[in-house]
């Protein structure tokens, strides 16, 4: 049997959201005692002709006259279907960042291979026509610009798994805390690991070159298959608004407060202490701007929104980078050693200053985005 969850509204049910309940419509009805009974009226109304994924088929489905089986309690359904949504939004920014990976190793073994003139270094294989263009400047700085992406979200994905085991399996102080962390985190791992899915998946296109665009290098399938990623489980938009509004805005500062702490307790392990105090200097720096973002009126969080959950990624991320480029002094591994701390260099000089951009939207009037009427978006 195939079992539907169906968002629909019952007969007397309120208006809006507040009137939305969750049925399960199953494939076949099941008699009493349990086997498959008649065919339920679910049918299968069109296939969707899509943009990527191909692989993975979805269709419009149509439930006219079907029997469908309340789950939990009337106009309550939105409640229920989030039981299930930090773990699905979670899955996608998983799925953002395997994009990410793979579109980052084909694109490394590629500059490996592919000769073409020389490096602007000077000649670096000896007996070649020509030298792999993982020399030149040009392409290093894409395939760093992937792994430190790539490096960084996987780091903060394995964060937030911990503290979904924290919320599950710890006493309930630690519970609590843990699930303010993955409250305000959500919105970031899905909105900003899913933007990165396409951003590096288009970076992987451009080392391969022209090759990148045909189909058959595989490079051109990541593009679109990550596209999708970005609307999944609400759009990104939708994401970033979720964060700044009901996470920041609207709440006590627990959710800000303890994913703060939570930071702060990598800070203190840290060992280097030039390192440590760039650290605290870039979490400080966020948190107090989170604190100036509350201050602003309904119309500018909510044109601030993006901005927020860029800025907040790409600072957590730095936090995390320095983090992990000290507890990679301790590893007896000297490519360990030496990848994370240039890695970390190149993240905090190229990447990290991306956030600044968004810093300063996020702090300004929303008058410019709100001043065109309607008919100003028309070309005039």
């Amino acid at each position: 049997n195939i079992l539907h969850l169906v968002l629909a509204r019952l007969p007397d049910a309120p208006a809006g959201v507040k009137g939305i309940s969750l049925f399960l419509a199953p494939k076949f009805l099941p008699k009493d005692d349990g086997s498959l009974g008649d065919r339920n009226s679910v049918t299968v109304g069109s296939i969707e002709k899509k943009m990527g994924l191909k692989g993975s088929p979805t269709c419009v489905m149509n439930f006219d006259k079907a029997t469908g089986f309340l789950v939990g309690e009337a106009n309550n359904g939105l409640a229920c279907m989030f039981t299930m949504m930090n773990d699905a939004r979670f899955q996608v920014g998983l799925q953002g960042l395997g994009i990410v990976e793979a579109s980052y190793q084909g694109a490394l073994a590629y500059a490996r291979e592919r000769l073409q003139s020389r490096a602007p270094q000077g000649v670096q294989e000896q007996g070649k026509k020509a030298d792999s263009i993982i020399h030149q400047p040009d392409v290093r700085k894409m395939l760093l610009t992937q792994k430190s992406i790539a490096e960084g979200c996987r780091a903060l994905a394995l964060l937030y798994a911990q503290q979904m085991d924290i919320e599950r399996f710890a006493d309930d102080s630690k519970q609590q805390k843990a699930k303010n962390v993955i409250s305000f985190l959500t919105p970031i791992v899905k909105g900003f690991m899913t933007d990165m899915a396409t951003e590096m998946s288009n970076l992987g296109i451009q080392v391969y070159g022209g090759h990148g665009y045909i189909r058959e290098w595989g490079m051109e399938q990541l593009v679109r298959d990550a596209r999708i990623t970005q609307l999944y489980e609400g759009t990104n938009g939708i994401q970033a608004l979720d964060l700044i509004s009901r996470k920041l805005a609207r709440d006590k500062n627990n959710m800000l407060q303890d994913t703060y702490e939570l930071f702060s307790s990598k800070i203190s392990q840290m060992t280097n202490l030039s390192d440590k105090e760039r650290a605290t200097e870039i979490l400080t720096e966020w948190h107090s701007t989170a604190i100036e973002i509350k201050q602003l009126n309904t119309v500018d969080i909510a044109a601030s929104a993006y901005d927020f959950m860029n800025y907040s990624a790409y600072s957590l991320l730095g936090v995390i980078w320095l983090s992990m480029a000290d507890m990679a002094q301790k590893s007896s591994n000297e490519s360990v050693k030496s990848g994370k701390a240039n890695t970390c260099a190149f993240y905090l000089k190229r990447i990290l200053p991306r956030k600044e951009l968004y810093k300063t939207n996020l702090l300004d009037s929303a008058k410019d985005i709100m001043a065109l009427t309607d008919k100003e978006f028309d070309y005039l």
